[in-house]
């Protein structure tokens, strides 16, 4: 029944495209699209109840999917805005000495400018406009003015196409030791190497042909150039082009363009390497590898602890991803466990699916996949936040395999009264992953860009709320470090893998816990933000498992902040179920 202080379906839904338009001008558009979501989807005022009009598929809405589709185009067009600025050696970074005025670059620098460096600002090809626009930031710099970061229109005279670069002050620059500010502009210009092609070519299923294509196009090039460089017909070059932009799920070449910037900095060989286990000492277990799991594809599972200890299967929550601390991993060693996690398809270096709709199949597939890659005979399961879902899918492809299943801060199967004591972050994600996946995916898409910029710990710090008991969590430089590779590891490839899994919690996969044959081990924090325990507690009450350990003042930061207690508890459940590999 809808409360008399909702606006009707259609004028909350004029509400939240009106933000959802203009969020881009914001500081911080994730938040604007994520409040305006909220107030469309819940009530205004009181305990937030799902709202009675929502329609059961916003995506189904012809004129709302065309909206969601144009600020996709929109959004993707200035993309490039975004850019880290800190991108290491895959775009090109210029460097302006205060003290001296000389220009310094990296070798995409160069390569863009074609100039070597160091030279003076006034012996480098930029436009005039250009030129007039970086004086004036330095001498904004100089006078002290010049804080934080901005966005500048370049325009290099050789070249026919504008480019982006976000400038920062650096006072004191650590890659040589020197004390000498600088200003840093990163450009949206990438040298791309052969093994980012090669890369590119792989994950996106591009023939040799097309790969030679999208370099030129990368480069600047129109289709007409192209042609004429390789000796190819226009119309064959036009045929590739096409083919490229439907592999990458693109209207047009710009979005091309701003998915290949992503890849470059996230999910090229470089930063992407980051997404790895700590390296420690020889007797203890901590490396990733890459599986193949059929079908041209590869998944990356972790492993951690003891090499020859009991097998225990990690199911990675849907933002911290398969990660520990070497104090973690020692533990793991100690108590004898063989932690081993698999990132499903679309997370850290995992191929996505050979078909989205396919998502949960596709997880439970290489799950069997790598378990009998490992000779896996039996393990347990130890299942955080949003993997249970698939986890009980996979306890019925493993049947007779599993011998038992420890859970923290594990989810239930989801009913719309639980939303409202979400925090709204999560009840909003909820909302739209169910009403609106593709709102979802544009949020993603603009939130991604927003963490690279502020960093994923400010995010987190947001999603958890000033009075969050998760804060503490935060506070600690080994677990912000968790959190930041979490973020990599989501944010990797593409926003439909973390839209999927988000459905796959919200489906309702009561009929897949029956799978769950097995001895069970429930904890839960009494302050936990993304599921309140009270839920958890009577699921298991109705049917008939042992009642959930709580944890006082500890929230979804349970396995953290609590390892301790956590290891010592899970551990001794495992042992008692004494499986061998």
């Amino acid at each position: 029944m809808n409360r008399p202080d909702r606006a009707p379906a259609l004028e909350r839904m004029l509400g939240l495209l009106d933000t959802l338009y203009g969020a881009s001008e914001k500081p911080d558009p994730f938040s604007e699209m994520v409040l305006a979501s909220d107030l469309f989807f819940f009530s205004q005022s009181g305990k937030p109840e799902l709202a009675g009009d929502i329609p059961a598929s916003l995506d189904d809405l012809a004129s709302f999917r065309a909206h969601i589709e144009r600020l996709q185009k929109g959004l993707s067009q200035d993309a490039v805005s975004a850019t880290p600025v800190n991108p290491g050696d895959r775009l090109a970074n210029i460097w302006i000495h205060l003290n001296t005025g000389q220009i310094t670059g990296n070798a995409p620098a160069e390569l863009l400018l074609d100039r070597s460096l160091p030279a003076d600002l006034a012996a480098l090809p930029f436009a005039p406009e250009t030129q007039r626009e970086i004086r004036a930031l330095i001498k904004e710099a100089r006078a002290g003015s010049f804080a934080g970061s901005k966005v500048l229109p370049i325009s290099v005279e050789h070249r026919d196409d504008v480019m982006v670069a976000r400038c920062l002050k650096l006072d004191s620059y650590a890659m040589d030791h020197d004390t000498d500010p600088r200003l840093q502009l990163t450009v949206s210009f990438i040298a791309w190497s052969p093994d980012m092609l090669a890369f590119a070519e792989r994950e996106f299923g591009l023939t040799q042909a097309e790969t030679q294509v999208l370099s030129h196009l990368l480069s600047g090039a129109s289709q007409s150039d192209v042609a004429d460089r390789q000796g190819k017909s226009r119309e064959t070059v036009k045929a590739q082009a096409k083919s490229i932009l439907r592999k990458f799920g693109a209207a047009q070449m710009s979005e091309v363009q701003a998915t290949a910037l992503a890849y470059a900095y996230l999910g090229a060989p470089g930063l992407v390497d980051t997404l790895d286990a700590p390296r420690l000492s020889d007797r203890v277990v901590s490396f990733s590898r890459m599986v193949p799991v059929g079908q041209g594809r590869e998944v990356q599972v972790f492993e951690y602890g003891a090499k020859d200890g009991q097998p225990v299967l990690f199911w990675h929550g849907l933002i911290l991803g398969p990660f520990f601390t070497p104090n973690m991993i020692e533990q793991f060693r100690t108590r004898g466990l063989r932690v081993i996690g698999i990132s499903r398809p679309g997370f850290g270096r995992s191929a996505p699916p050979q078909d989205w709709a396919m998502f949960n199949r596709t997880v439970t597939e290489d799950t069997v996949k790598v378990v009998d890659h490992l000779r896996l005979d039996q393990m347990c399961f130890w299942v955080h936040q949003a993997g249970i879902s698939f986890a009980c899918r996979a306890a019925g492809a493993l049947k007779g395999r599993v011998k038992g299943a420890a859970m923290n801060g594990a989810g239930v199967p989801i009913a719309p009264h639980m939303l409202r004591e979400m925090n709204r972050t999560t009840r909003v994600a909820a909302a739209t992953v169910v009403h609106a996946p593709q709102l979802l995916e544009l949020m993603l898409n603009v939130g991604f860009r927003t963490w690279r910029k502020t960093g994923p710990v400010a995010f987190y710090r947001e999603f958890f709320g000033r009075g969050g008991v998760e804060q503490q969590t935060l506070e600690d430089p080994e677990f912000a470090k968790l959190f930041e590779l979490g973020f990599l590891h989501t944010s990797a490839q593409h926003p439909k893998a973390m839209v999927r899994d988000g459905m796959s919690a919200m489906s309702d996969w009561s009929a897949e816990f029956d799978h769950f044959d097995f001895p069970q081990h429930w904890m839960h924090g009494d302050s936990d933000q993304i599921l309140d325990a009270r839920f958890v507690a009577a699921f298991l009450e109705a049917r008939g498992l042992p009642p959930l350990i709580l944890r006082e003042g500890f929230g979804s930061d349970l396995l953290y902040r609590d390892f301790d207690y956590v290891i010592s508890e899970t551990s001794q459940f495992f042992h008692g179920l004494n499986p061998v590999g």
